[in-house]
């Protein structure tokens, strides 16, 4: 269906928000328009250019606020534009409800109608527009009610997709589609159903009153069996207003269920994605024969459109989660198995060093293994580390250190690869003492890791500085170089698990690209933070800590 208004104007201009609002503004008894903030008409109904006997010009400064018609109150007094409700209530930035104007039109007959002017705003509280519903004072009071009927379910159905928008939880949020769909047809059971593409079905996910023989029966539903498979197979809604005796149900086992269930009535919506796939099904029942109202499907139809591509962010998300569990998992095994080898290697690196064959690529051998030993273990070491701190394993052994002490500890741990590169490292520390609530060996691994990644980072015979300070109640630790940089677009990605910058991997030592992750993650199990600076490549980097201050006595 083409609805007026869309042309050259936006594609949801209206208090809906993610909703597409047209629809039901198109179903109102009424005329409808919409203005954006600058009073610029947006949208308008087929019910509004029936009432101003032409059709206005959309985003026009000639059809601002009310379309250019002759305006003046009941009693024949004139109303300029810029005084008129819908300049009011953008002005005033609040309803204008209940008002009365007559409206001269292009033939020049005078309509009375009574205008509702409603404004509304973004998230952060800014004016979007206002949304003007126009009555033919004829039959007044029904029209009213009806009128109020069809707001308040706008903005109950707004309300239930803003909060679904919201919710990142598959389970909570297939139940809380469920419970919305329910109020909306205004039904007394429901269900939720998923596809399972792999086998053609619809399984139910998510349910509300329903006893067990019905979750059973209807566990697995192919195209074509009751009415959800009726709308699978067809892709269209449903309605079976009397189960007992429509085609689809009567004399069969699925419809004896239904009966014994309490569910004598049934819609069954298809959940249809913005790509056009199915993604499940939203059914709702009955307890006694009935036909849900037109206007309650047409909401349920925009629920329903949220709801599928909701239902796709959610499951894909959901098997990202899964993804990366199983990646943990896979991190966390590996690892222990690696360890496994590594103590035999060890000790026969040990013997071969009691032992001290004569033979000098022997030797040399030994040593080369020594080393890579040694960088294997603290490959694994970081990997069961930061597995653990993935999954909320790993338990700090607190205490009052000075900041000193780490660092000292930290500069000693890296300084034999410092050292082999000739770098020259520099450090500064504050001249009174720093105390620190934290566990040592963990402190020491963070700057011990960062030391170690700007000596592997930067070129032989770099500079490499250690800066620590007091500011504000925290430590504040730089460690900065005169490295390969990182380029401006990977920074905000460099504390990610297994992430390095390409000039990082055409080094020999680049790792594994967890150091930094697990870096990331023991500081901010201590409660402070770290980032990450640099110039861009070839323009050194720095890493700063900052980490809360102890106080100085116990």
């Amino acid at each position: 269906m083409e609805l007026i208004g869309e042309r050259g104007g936006p594609k949801s201009a209206g208090p809906g928000g993610d909703l597409d609002v047209h629809l039901l503004l198109e179903a109102l008894p009424a005329a409808a328009y919409t203005c954006d903030a600058e009073g610029f008409i947006t949208y308008f109904n087929k019910r509004a250019v029936q009432a101003w006997g032409r059709e206005p010009k959309l985003n026009d400064p000639s059809d601002r606020y009310c379309g250019s018609f002759r305006l003046s109150t009941p009693d024949g007094s004139w109303v300029p534009h810029d005084q008129c409700w819908m300049a009011l209530c953008l002005h005033d930035r609040k309803p204008y409800d209940g008002n009365e104007i007559v409206v001269e039109r292009p033939d020049g007959s005078r309509l009375l109608v009574e205008t509702h002017v409603t404004p509304y705003f973004d998230e952060q509280g800014g004016l979007l527009g206002a949304v003007n519903i126009v009555l033919d004072i004829t039959d007044k009071q029904r029209a009213k009610d009806q009128l109020a009927a069809d707001l308040a379910a706008m903005q109950r159905l707004h309300e239930i997709s803003t909060h679904l928008v919201r919710q990142d939880d598959l389970h909570t949020l297939l139940q809380e589609i469920l419970d919305g769909a329910i109020e909306i047809t205004r039904a007394d059971l429901g269900d939720v159903q998923l596809l399972d593409r792999a086998g053609g079905v619809l399984k139910i996910v998510a349910q509300r009153g329903f006893e067990q023989e019905f979750l059973d029966y209807f566990s697995s539903v192919h195209d074509g069996m009751a009415a959800c498979g009726a709308a699978m197979k067809s892709r269209r809604r449903v309605v079976v207003d009397d189960v007992a005796n429509d085609p689809i149900f009567k004399g069969t086992p699925a419809g004896e269920v239904m009966v014994r269930a309490g569910a004598l009535a049934v819609q069954s919506t298809p959940l249809i994605e913005s790509s056009g796939e199915l993604v499940g099904m939203l059914s709702t029942h009955y307890r006694s024969p009935h036909r849900p109202d037109e206007r309650d499907l047409q909401r349920l139809d925009l629920l329903a459109r949220q709801a599928a591509d909701l239902i796709e962010r959610a499951s894909a998300e959901n098997e990202l989660k899964q993804a990366h569990r199983r990646k943990d998992e896979f991190l966390a095994t590996l690892a222990h198995e690696l360890r496994n080898p590594l103590a035999p290697i060890r000790n026969a690196v040990e013997l071969f060093r009691i032992k001290e064959p004569p033979d000098r690529d022997l030797l040399d051998a030994r040593d080369i293994i020594e080393r890579q030993v040694v960088q294997l273990t603290r490959l694994v070491d970081d990997l069961l580390d930061v597995s653990r701190i993935t999954s909320g394993k790993i338990t700090l052994q607190r205490e009052r250190v000075t900041l000193a002490a780490v660092v000292a500890d930290a500069v000693e741990s890296s300084r034999p690869l410092i050292e082999e590169a000739a770098h020259t490292l520099t450090v500064t520390l504050p001249p009174e003492p720093v105390y620190l609530d934290g566990d040592a060996i963990r402190l020491v691994q963070v700057f011990s890791n960062l030391l170690t990644n700007a000596a592997k980072y930067t070129e032989r015979g770099g500079q490499i500085w250690l800066t620590a300070e007091r500011r504000s109640g925290e430590a504040v630790v730089s460690v900065s170089d005169t490295g390969i940089g990182i380029d401006a677009t990977h920074l905000p990605r460099i504390f990610e698990m297994f992430s390095q910058v390409a000039t990082a991997l055409e080094r020999s030592q680049g790792g594994l690209g967890i150091g930094l992750s697990l870096v990331r993650g023991l500081v901010e199990l201590h409660g402070g933070s770290v980032e990450a600076r640099s110039g861009g490549v070839g323009m050194g980097s720095e890493f700063i800590v900052r980490l809360p201050t102890a106080t100085e006595s116990r």
